[in-house]
């Protein structure tokens, strides 16, 4: 595609297998184009571009290529493709010491919200349309805009690409290696070869698909894994990931960006671990045992690798256990576990943060927690820095068995309370809460192409929700812009009995979201009891639940005994008397689920 003055021509090359005498038509926007040399293109005027989700709609266009012979058409190809701009920016910083890392969409530089996608089951066979929409719906509902194929999978089937072209995720795509040295003989650099002809061609088309990556993590590991004074492997590695591939790329995908490695400041082995410059894999919080905490002391341009363990739900736990196993160190839990170790990293960062649970289902309900804390904690400071630092993709979005590990989804598609996070903290409007040196900030990230204009109510409370203080202040915040618009100094003669709360709303005054924070760990806060409330009433579509409690309950979740439902929200904090209401989407009623329905909170975990 070529874009220039609100026009575009879509060049379309047709490869013929040598035969008789042949034509070559191309139907696209209502306009159909007889080949020549067999390359035709079509100009349209006044394009609707595809854009990513949260910045403009998706449409997509019928390309439609038919092979004429003898005044019969022989044979026809279809695909649907979306007309818009995408590359990478790495432009450099003034001073010339870093460089961006961005996605820019239609001249617009976004900023990449999602998390790693890795293969949906160990057995492929299993993997249904169904599961695949429904899994990418998932993202989207999450208010993702971009996934990570990474490279120790495979390429994912077609339709993957063309479901994130429908819903507007933008795909990072990886070759297929990950963690390895490549010895490039002469046979295995032709298996490289038809691989990525096979799968360009297949894929260039898509609207969705943004970037080809080289590979995952091997230029760092050849400098930091015992290969720096290996010339063959370097030799190896710079033939395949600075020559071949890209040369390929060039050839049958020349609209998308190649990028050598992940992570990398742009190849050559020039320092890729460098915070300053490109992609950016940071792994010192979880198998660094440094406390969440850390992420706010660190800057990077885009953190495509990062991420903290948790346990999959009870229901998932009881495919795989019984009840003789419910301890996170027996041996079927351990063999559930998909990293060495990790479900003692669990317990020790546990241990910074909440009481010690003394059911295993607490334990299970209280990791989800830590997980969504941690990885929030990271998501809204790179927010923050919005146009120094221009993504986040965690590590990861989904599972390929039922497993503790680091997914926001579990393998059979239950949202973790990191899902729920996610919806949150990757909401186009997004607020965060910022506690510095006893001053108390709030964040609004705008990642929208329009100002925001709307209230922040800011409220400083005791635990028997008795209301301190509150400030109240209207905001405006530029599009795709980052602004800190309220600041209060806290002080407390209790802390241990003391929270804020903020929640904002638009400017019709709708409420949009709210954010706690806890002067000490909750581990330490002087949590009451909370009496719990839920109504249930059937609406269009589902069923509505109003909950409310008589003191401060954190991460309220909902759970039901013989449903899977997925809540419009979960794991959320009831800081005032008013009733909270989330909807559900089924065709079960409230007399069904209301009996079903199990509850628990913060204070549960002890």
């Amino acid at each position: 595609q070529k874009h220039r003055g609100g026009e575009v021509d879509v060049s379309v090359r047709a490869d013929v297998l040598s035969g008789p005498e042949y034509e070559v038509y191309v139907n696209l926007y209502g306009q159909r184009v007889r080949a020549t040399a067999g390359e035709a293109v079509v100009h349209i005027e006044h394009p609707r571009l595809w854009w990513v989700r949260g910045y403009g709609e998706q449409p997509l266009y019928t390309l439609e290529t038919e092979l004429w012979v003898g005044g019969t058409c022989v044979d026809r190809k279809t695909m649907r493709i979306g007309l818009r701009t995408l590359t990478v920016s790495t432009e450099k910083d003034a001073d010339g010491k870093g460089s961006e890392f961005c996605f820019v969409i239609n001249g617009i530089k976004i900023f990449s919200m999602g998390a790693n996608f890795v293969p949906m089951d160990s057995l492929l066979t299993r993997i249904t349309p169904d599961r695949l929409e429904n899994l990418v719906n998932q993202a989207a509902a999450a208010n993702f805009n971009t996934l990570r194929v990474w490279g120790g999978g495979y390429y994912p089937d077609s339709r993957f690409y063309e479901l994130c072209d429908q819903y507007g995720l933008l795909v990072w795509q990886d070759f297929m290696v990950a963690c390895a040295n490549i010895y490039l003989t002469s046979e295995m650099a032709e298996e490289f070869t038809q691989e990525a002809i096979c799968n360009l061609k297949r894929l260039h088309h898509h609207a969705s698909l943004a970037l080809l990556c080289g590979n995952n993590e091997m230029e760092s590991g050849v400098i930091n894994w015992g290969s720096r004074d290996n010339q063959l492997v370097r030799d190896d590695y710079t033939r395949l990931y600075g020559h071949l591939l890209p040369e390929l790329c060039e050839t049958y995908a020349p609209d998308t960006y190649y990028w050598p490695s992940s992570p990398s400041s742009g190849g050559g082995f020039d320092d890729p671990d460098n915070p300053a410059r490109g992609d950016t894999h940071y792994w010192e919080v979880w198998h660094g045992g440094v406390p969440f905490t850390a992420y706010r002391q660190k800057r990077f341009r885009f953190c495509s690798e990062y991420g903290f363990e948790s346990f999959p739900s009870m229901k998932a736990i009881r495919t795989f256990a019984g009840e003789e196993d419910l301890n996170c160190f027996s041996r079927v839990m351990e063999n559930h576990q998909k990293c060495r170790g990790g479900n003692g990293k669990i317990l020790r960062y546990l241990a910074d943060n909440y009481l010690y649970p003394a059911t295993f289902e607490n334990l299970v309900y209280a990791s989800q927690l830590l997980q969504a804390d941690a990885i929030k904690y990271g998501v809204e400071h790179f927010r923050r820095q919005r146009g120094y630092c221009m993504g986040s993709t965690y590590w990861q979005f989904n599972d390929c068995w039922p497993v503790a590990s680091w997914a926001s989804i579990d393998y059979f598609g239950r949202w973790k309370a990191l899902h729920y996070a996610a919806k949150r903290f990757y909401a186009p409007v997004a607020m965060g809460l910022f506690l510095e040196n006893g001053t108390l900030t709030v964040n609004i990230a705008n990642e929208t192409r329009e100002a925001f204009r709307g209230a922040v109510r800011l409220y400083l409370c005791r635990g028997d929700r008795t209301v301190l203080d509150e400030q109240r202040c209207e905001v405006t915040v530029e599009a795709l812009s980052s602004l800190d618009v309220l600041r209060r100094k806290v002080d407390a003669a209790d802390v241990y009995d003391t929270y804020l709360y903020a929640d904002l709303y638009d400017a019709s005054g709708s409420f949009l979201t709210r954010r706690t924070h806890l002067l000490v760990p909750p581990k330490h806060f002087s949590w009451r009891k909370p009496q719990l409330t839920v109504t249930a009433e059937d609406i269009p579509g589902g069923v509505a639940f109003r909950v409310s409690a008589d003191a401060f309950a954190k991460n309220v979740y909902l759970d039901f005994r013989d449903r899977d439902l997925v809540l419009s929200d979960n794991y959320f904090d009831l800081t005032s008397p008013e009733a909270y209401t989330v909807t559900a989407q089924t065709q079960a009623s409230a007399a069904e689920l209301l009996p079903q329905l199990t509850v628990k909170t913060v204070y549960d975990i002890r």
